[in-house]
C-alpha cells in the first residue's frame, strides 16, 4: 500500500496545519521526515491521508516519485478491529528487526485466531506459539492453512480522531502487563536495561493522559498563528526520539515516537502526555 503518509508522525499536524510554505520549509530535511515516517513501520501506511498531503505538495515536487523513494510498499490485513502488516519470509531486514525467523515451522503455529481480509489477500490469523497466549501484537497469517507469514500488529482501527487507546491497553496487544515484562527500553540508540530506569519510563507512561489526534491538534496547534503552527511543527519534528522496547519475552515494540516539546508520546495513533521527561 503506497502514497499513504501520516503527516502526523512526522510533524504533529493534520490536513489543517499543512501548506505548501511549511513543506518548501522543510524540503531541506525531507529524506530526514521521511526516513521517520518509514522507520515507525507500520504506523506510516495505516491512515490514508495521502489526498491531503498530495494536494499541499509544491507542483515541481514529483509526489510519485516522492513516495516511491521513501516509503515502501507494505501489505495490511484487517483482523479484530486493527490493522496488521503481513510480512514474508524474504523480508529478511524486517524480520530482523522484529527479532523472528525467516522460517516458520509447524511447531510455531497455534490455535486459529480469526478470519483477516486486506486488499491483495485474505486468510486466517493464527497464534504465534513462541510468544504465548498474552500476545496479539506477532501472529501468523495464512491463505491456505499450510504456508504462514508473520502478521504484526500496526494499530486499531480509529474511526474517528477522537478514539483512543489507553497505554495499559496497548501494552497488554504486547503481553506486557508490568514493568517487569520490559527487558530493555532504546531512545536514538542508547539502550536502558536498568530495573529501576525501565519502571520509572514505563509508570510514566502508563500514567500518562490518553489522547486520540483531535485533542493532540488541538492541545498543541489550537489557537496558535499560522507561523507558530508552522514553528512548532518543525520543532516537534527536529526535538522526536524513536523508542523502542524489547519484552523480556523478545518481543519488539517499535512503532513510538516521543517528541521531546511538550511531552508528548505518539504510538499507533494514539497520544500521551507525559508528566515527567522520559529518555
Amino acid at each position: 500500500m503506497k502514497k499513504e503518509l501520516l503527516f502526523e508522525v512526522i510533524g504533529g499536524i493534520d490536513d489543517g496545519y499543512i501548506t505548501e510554505e511549511n513543506i518548501r520549509k522543510k524540503s531541506g530535511n525531507i529524506a530526514k521526515y521521511a526516513a521517520i515516517a518509514a522507520s515507525i513501520l507500520l504506523v506510516a501506511a495505516i491512515v490514508v491521508v495521502w489526498g491531503a498531503v498530495e494536494n499541499k505538495l509544491p507542483p515541481d515536487i514529483d509526489k510519485d516519485k516522492f513516495f516511491d523513494d521513501h516509503l515502501e510498499s507494505v501489505e495490511l490485513v484487517t483482523y479484530n478491529d486493527a490493522y496488521y502488516q503481513i510480512i514474508g519470509g524474504e523480508d529478511v531486514k524486517t524480520l530482523k528487526k522484529f527479532n523472528l525467523p525467516s522460517r516458520i515451522t509447524e511447531d510455531m503455529v497455534g490455535e486459529k485466531l480469526g478470519e483477516a481480509a486486506g486488499g491483495k489477500c485474505e486468510g486466517d490469523i493464527y497464534r504465534y506459539l513462541p510468544y504465548g497466549e498474552s500476545c496479539n501484537a506477532v501472529c501468523l497469517f495464512s491463505e491456505d492453512g499450510e504456508s504462514y507469514k508473520f502478521a504484526l500488529f500496526c494499530n486499531f482501527i480509529h474511526r474517528d480522531d477522537s478514539i483512543y487507546e489507553t497505554a495499559d491497553e496497548m501494552f497488554a496487544i504486547y503481553g506486557v502487563s508490568a514493568a517487569e515484562d520490559v527487558a530493555s527500553i532504546a531512545f536514538d540508540g542508547k539502550t536502558i536495561t536498568d530495573r529501576e530506569e525501565i519502571a520509572e519510563i514505563f509508570n510514566a507512561i502508563c500514567s500518562s493522559e490518553a489522547m486520540g489526534n483531535a485533542q493532540f491538534q488541538q492541545n498543541v496547534f489550537g489557537g496558535r498563528s499560522e507561523d507558530e503552527q508552522q514553528r512548532l511543527s518543525t520543532e516537534l519534528a527536529e526535538n522526536c526520539a524513536e523508542v523502542r522496547m524489547e519484552t523480556t519475552a523478545g518481543v519488539v515494540i517499535e512503532n513510538l515516537l516521543y517528541y521531546r516539546t511538550g511531552q508528548y508520546l505518539h504510538w499507533s495513533l494514539n497520544y500521551y502526555k507525559t508528566a515527567v521527561q522520559i529518555g
